[in-house]
């Protein structure tokens, strides 16, 4: 019944989260994306990732050169003040397809959703849940969904809503020699 919800609740998403979403692997991930997709709905058209086009088009504006200006000023400061470690960067636009191997792959995904499907499986079997109407349960689902916390946290944004995709997050990674010092791995940084 979950599996019915879900897909119900997909088909009135914007085009482009159902094709994501059908690209996404597990019951558990697509349902933790389609968590994002629905809390971020007001905003999606101007989150989503670049297309291809988009892409190559922003790769010769003012924009682009401007950015890459910068993490050159960026690095060249780092290793002034830091002369025996390297400051290494992806310059490049995290494309869709980049964001789903991600998604698809990272363990603070994995058990976040299986966290999720869990919790979304023990409310709709509940007998409060709407089962008798197709639209209510999928507006009940929804509610859900857009009230859920992930545990843990999950490190990387769903398909298609990372800053990434349009060039509005940079990873930084210190590097010494061939040793990787600190990463863009949230699960390295120390909390206070």
């Amino acid at each position: 019944a979950l599996t019915h919800y879900i897909e119900a609740l997909a088909g009135q998403q914007d085009p482009r989260v159902a094709d994501a979403l059908s690209r996404i692997d597990g019951t558990g991930r697509r349902l933790l994306a389609l968590r994002a997709y629905v809390r971020s709905r007001a905003h999606l058209a101007d989150r989503w990732s670049w297309t291809g086009e988009q892409i190559a088009a922003y790769e010769g504006t003012p924009e682009h050169a401007e950015l890459q200006q910068e993490i050159d000023r960026v690095r060249t400061a780092f290793v002034r003040e830091n002369p025996e470690f390297e400051l290494w960067v992806n310059p490049q636009v995290r494309s869709l397809d980049i964001q789903l191997e991600h998604w698809n792959t990272n363990e603070s995904v994995a058990a976040a959703s299986d966290n999720l499907l869990a919790a979304a499986s023990e409310v709709v079997a509940s007998p409060a849940f709407p089962t008798g109407s197709l639209a209510r349960a999928t507006k009940a689902l929804e509610s859900f969904l857009a009230s859920h916390v992930p545990e843990p946290t999950p490190t990387i944004a769903a398909p298609g809503l990372s800053p990434h995709g349009q060039m509005r997050a940079i990873d930084f990674q210190v590097q010494q020699g061939e040793s990787i010092v600190a990463g863009p791995r949230t699960s390295t940084i120390e909390t206070e």
